[in-house]
């Protein structure tokens, strides 16, 4: 690395080179490139090539990614990692239909700069299983994705994809997670502007785990119409921090193959009501803090109950609220006749049960 170098009067990458892997790695000082510098299709390989260079503004217009990357081992591992006063990409850049990679775990994460990329811009590889952890973590500027972003089919992994894009405001109309995808945890956690997921979002039949998905999307208003969580076994937090969420969708449920849901709703402060038939599996073995302080929740459906096979102890605190400015206590309707509902320890939540008008 050459963590003085602030800028390259002349440079061109021999048409005979493979790899530009780590080229400019730890660059800290390097502000810009030459105009006219690019990458040769003859590279292969590129993962780090900008890691850490954080005083980088901007690439040439001229730059370009391989029209034949093809590295099963890194891909585009760490690219741009930590390339925090990056603006802006030039127009055009694109990841090419052709490239063949297994990773773009990290390829932005950090550039704390970024507003945005070009239009035409998606996630390409033609290898199964591409890892997508981490690629747009901490790019707390970006404001929007381009009209038909996508993610690679096939990809299974999208643990931290969008964690901490703190000014993403939507998603393109018709963004949708791959078939494939198996973990979506933390993937827009952080995500404090989002306000809204695409008519049609939806949970894929593949997913296991979702814990953590939205949390701390505090602008998020709704969730879509036919939204579940299909059939993830991990649904811990998911939703913790969503104090704009006024409602779930009718038809929402929790998988039948749910182990946890721990804190699941947690500081959801708006949610007023749960849809009918909303019910926590038996399969669930915790539910510690899945209501805590949502004071807004003043009804349960009637059909409502505690899993079987979870402890509901009142120190677990499930439904607790912290006290009202006045020290009343939250109520809660329900119309059901759940033994369990009707002798749990209501005021130990800050809460008192009402069961008829």
């Amino acid at each position: 690395n050459m963590p003085n170098l602030v800028a390259v009067d002349s440079l061109t990458i021999p048409p005979s080179v493979v790899s530009v892997s780590a080229l400019f790695s730890e660059c800290y000082s390097l502000r810009e490139l030459p105009s006219g510098f690019t990458m040769p299709d003859t590279v292969q390989t590129c993962s780090h090539m900008f890691q850490y260079c954080s005083s980088l503004v901007e690439l040439p217009d001229s730059f370009r990614i391989s029209n034949n990357i093809y590295d099963s081992l890194n891909g585009f591992s760490v690219m741009f990692q930590g390339c925090s006063s990056l603006k802006r990409l030039p127009e055009g850049f694109e990841i090419p239909e052709n490239t063949q990679v297994s990773s773009f775990s990290g390829m932005f994460q950090y550039c704390s700069s970024l507003e945005g990329f070009p239009q035409g811009f998606k996630l390409r590889s033609k290898l199964a299983n591409a890892q997508l952890y981490n690629t747009f973590d901490g790019c707390s500027s970006l404001r929007s994705l381009p009209d038909g972003f996508g993610l690679p089919e096939g990809a299974k992994q999208m643990h931290n994809l969008f964690n901490g894009c703190s000014s993403l405001e939507a998603l393109p109309d018709d963004f949708r997670l791959p078939e494939s995808t198996e973990t979506a945890m933390e993937m827009f956690q952080g995500c404090s502007s989002l306000k809204r997921l695409p008519d049609g979002f939806k949970m894929p039949a593949s997913i296991l785990n979702c814990g953590e998905m939205f949390n701390g999307c505090s602008a998020l208003v709704s969730l879509p119409e036919g939204f579940t969580t299909n059939a993830a076994q991990y649904c811990f937090n998911m939703f913790e921090g969503c104090s704009s969420l006024a409602s779930l969708p009718d038809g929402f449920a929790i998988s039948s193959r749910a182990a946890s849901s721990e804190y699941m709703f947690k500081g959801c402060s708006s949610l007023a009501s749960l849809p009918e038939g909303f019910a926590i599996p038996a399969s669930v073995t915790t539910v510690e803090g899945m209501f805590l302080n949502c004071p807004s929740l003043t009804a349960l459906p009637s059909g409502f109950s505690f899993p079987e096979n979870a402890p509901v102890d009142p120190a677990l605190k499930v439904f607790y609220c912290d006290p009202t400015a006045d020290g009343a206590r939250v109520p809660l309707r329900y119309a059901g006749s759940d033994l369990a509902i009707l002798s749990y320890d209501w005021e130990s939540q800050n809460r008192t049960l009402i069961t008829s008008d």
